[in-house]
């Protein structure tokens, strides 16, 4: 992932005005295609970067449009981290963000997904 992040492979679809590359849909189809011929597993760990990209491209709300996708085109990579294994609730969450003194400490279990949009 790090040479695709140096290369901005993250920046295909942001548009040139907010510092992308901007690649139509078929071009970034046929690199995200010659992707998955050398490791299946990138353009998969990708699909909810591109899904965001997407979203921001046709977003109102200019000012998280522009910071977003300026963001995107520095090399930020967006990934999932939004649910837990049969919660289904905000008010249900198992996975809880506590101060310990000396800083946040993380608690809840890990459970392998391959993504979700």
């Amino acid at each position: 992932m790090t040479l695709l992040k140096e290369v901005g492979f993250g920046a295909l679809r942001v548009p040139v005005e907010f510092g992308g590359l901007g690649a139509s849909l078929r071009q970034t189809f046929d690199l995200l295609i010659a992707l998955a011929a050398a490791d299946s597993n990138l353009p998969q760990a990708l699909r909810a970067h591109f899904n965001l990209v997407e979203d921001l491209r046709l977003t109102k709300d200019e000012a998280a449009k522009a910071r977003w996708l300026r963001a995107i085109a520095n090399g930020a990579l967006i990934g999932v981290a939004t649910t837990e294994l049969g919660v289904g609730a905000v008010d249900r969450y198992r996975t809880a963000v506590t101060s310990n003194g000396a800083g946040l400490q993380l608690d809840g279990t890990k459970y392998y997904t391959t993504d979700t949009l």
